[in-house]
């Protein structure tokens, strides 16, 4: 069978049985048998007293085992309460690291479950995304963390963060169109939308093709857990314990060849090259390091870093280069608006500049019930700006006021967006979009120069410019196309944004640039 991103959308619904309509209550039942719920599925959880017991598996541990058993054999019950004591004290310590950690990464997981619209029996229902099965329509709206690999069957603008998959900073923009190209990558199967990704913009009717452990995100979840290497500290530790156990074999083998030859007593021999051999091994210091390693797990877990293995503490001392992500990692994934340039204008509809006027009514932000704005990065910033400059009261009567007729969507050919408004009997037409996208549709050689040296400017600042320009009418055209719309505008003004740098990123830089600085 060819990939879902190979065929058409009706292609894909006969593939899985389905139709736009979604599937019957019994033909979801039907499918949660057969390829189980919609969850990452982690390697059989290991008992309680299997975690405990593990921490007895250490070579060096074995052989303190039985240095203690020797001891115990040639009467010094003191010394085999003390090594017995010590492998205890380090096998408590080690599970108690061990087990707090799985619990936490347990609680973790449950905050991951989430709630979808999906299509049965014909109608919208609300259900857990972890009872999805494929086959399944789903409806997704802005502010969606996508819970399966889904086909696009209907796209309305949308557009996707992933980030979290691909590594891709910007949104996505999706179609619903088949794609000819073989053996593409996730980041360019711009018909499909994947588990653990996140819907910025615009809306979609999507058909469930993969789920659970099936999905990218899932094949990427059972890579990582495959077999665990060991740590550079547990090969170490390994080698010394095997070289110093040898070691101690050979010279109280040497030593009991000397006593026969001398015509010592054999037993009296024996016994003194066990003794020998109890004592040069370092019982204490397993517990030693494993008292260190918890007490930098500790350190490390007040600053918000989980350790789930303790031998994990030293492999991270040992990092010499560090690879980070810059966004969100280095910066706050939060565009904010530096920079505003208003070409002078005359008009201002209910006292607020034309700018502004653009910013409040050219997005497709919404604000959820508790007061949060939903929607694309950029957009979000545009409409915080504006609220903070003239308050949410205005916004709201702006777009009362100023209600949208039609719109022309963004995508990235033409890399703008245009918005249609009532305006006191006439129409207004918002276009906002890329500085060099604004500067094909605007009237006038004074405002295009403008418009190129301010964004020329701010972009080699590093800041990202939106352009706005409008246009007004009596009517709308018959034709509502882009070569229609698009055209014959007057420039309004720029927007700058940026992503700031984290604030603690300068220090930590500074930090990591120091030996030794994890404390």
């Amino acid at each position: 069978m060819n990939p879902y991103y190979l065929l058409t959308a009706k292609e894909s619904l006969e593939e899985l049985q389905s139709s736009v309509n979604g599937l019957s209550n019994e033909e979801v039942q039907k499918r949660l048998e057969k390829y189980g719920r919609n969850e990452l599925k982690a390697k059989d959880k290991i008992p309680t007293w299997m975690l405990f017991l593990n921490q007895f598996k250490d070579f060096m541990i074995i052989i303190l085992a039985i240095a203690s058993l020797l001891s115990g054999l040639l009467g010094d019950l003191t010394d085999t309460y003390i090594i017995l004591g010590i492998i205890f004290i380090n096998a408590v310590v080690g599970f108690y690291q061990e087990y707090h950690a799985e619990k936490t990464i347990e609680a973790l997981k449950k905050l991951a479950v989430s709630s979808i619209q999906v299509l049965r029996n014909s109608q919208l229902q609300m259900i857990n995304s972890q009872e999805l099965v494929p086959g399944d329509v789903v409806q997704l709206e802005s502010g969606n963390l996508i819970p399966a690999d889904m086909r696009i069957i209907q796209n309305f603008s949308l557009r996707v963060d992933e980030s979290s998959l691909t590594g891709e900073s910007m949104p996505i923009d999706k179609s619903d169109i088949i794609l000819d190209a073989e053996n593409l990558m996730p980041a360019d199967q711009l018909n499909m939308v994947f588990k653990g990704t996140m819907v910025t913009h615009g809306r979609a009717l999507c058909l469930v093709c993969a789920i659970g452990m099936e999905t990218e995100l899932g094949q990427i979840a059972g890579m990582l857990q495959g077999e665990k290497l060991r740590t550079p500290l547990q090969e170490r530790m390994t080698k010394f314990g095997k070289s110093l156990s040898y070691l101690v074999l050979l010279i109280c083998l040497i030593l009991f060849i000397a006593g026969l030859l001398r015509g010592e007593d054999p037993f009296a021999i024996l016994l003194i090259s066990i003794s020998l051999a109890v004592a040069a091994i370092p019982e204490a210091l397993p517990v030693l390091i494993m008292i260190a390693l918890a007490s930098g797990a500790s350190r490390l877990a007040r600053k918000h870093a989980l350790i789930r293995k303790l031998p994990a503490v030293e492999t991270l001392g040992s990092v010499s280069f560090i690879c980070s992500d810059k966004t969100g990692t280095l910066t706050q994934n939060k565009m904010s608006v530096e920079e505003l340039y208003e070409w002078p204008q005359n008009l201002r509809p209910d006292g607020v500049s034309l700018l502004n006027l653009a910013m409040a009514l050219n997005h497709d932000v919404i604000i959820d019930p508790h007061g949060t704005l939903i929607g694309e990065a950029t957009e979000k910033a545009l409409v915080k700006k504006l609220i903070a400059t003239e308050g949410k009261d205005v916004f709201s009567k702006l777009i009362q006021t100023y209600p949208r007729v039609k719109e022309l969507p963004f995508d990235s050919d033409r890399k703008c967006m245009t918005t249609v408004h009532e305006f006191h009997g006439r129409f207004i037409i918002l276009t906002k979009g890329a500085h060099d996208a604004i500067f094909q549709i605007i009237n006038g050689a004074d405002e295009q120069k403008r418009l190129f040296d301010i964004s020329e400017k701010w972009s080699h600042q590093g800041i990202r410019v939106i352009a706005f320009s409008y246009r007004l009418l009596d009517a709308l055209p018959p034709i509502f196309d882009y070569d229609s719309v698009e055209c014959d505008q007057s420039f309004i003004g720029l927007v700058g944004l940026v992503d700031p740098a984290r604030e603690e990123v300068s220090a930590s830089i500074d930090i990591c640039k120091k030996p030794g600085f994890v404390r």
